[in-house]
């Protein structure tokens, strides 16, 4: 009976997720494009380009967020490097935004296009 229980459990959770893990799909690192980054501390715009990873990277900020995933480094002082990654599908609206410290350097936001994607 035990056997039969977990069976039935599996095939119900292969039969759910299988829509979702589709939806998992791998980057390709060749395959990116470079937006230039206001490093202001203000929310800005940016509609993606194809479906795939967004990638906000600043060298020298104070805090670095994405669509509300927020990484905080230590203060308007701090000489810290950040890295925020986000999902999101060819069309999505999302907003960025970047706190510089005083010992900013440079800030990007790289969009890696999901392998198999448009």
């Amino acid at each position: 009976m035990l056997k039969q229980l977990i069976q039935l459990f599996a095939e119900k959770f292969l039969v759910c997720k299988k829509e979702w893990v589709a939806e998992q799909p791998a980057i390709s690192p060749g395959d990116s494009i470079i937006l230039s980054v206001t490093a202001d501390g203000e929310n800005h715009n940016f509609t993606m380009p194809c479906t795939g990873y967004a990638n906000l990277r600043g060298y020298g900020v104070w805090f670095a967020d994405i669509n509300g995933c927020t990484l905080i480094n230590l203060g308007p002082d701090a000489n810290g490097n950040l890295s925020v990654y986000l999902y999101a599908k060819k069309g999505q609206q999302l907003r960025y935004a970047m706190g510089p410290s005083s010992q900013f350097s440079t800030a990007y936001l790289n969009i890696y296009k999901a392998e198999g994607s448009k």
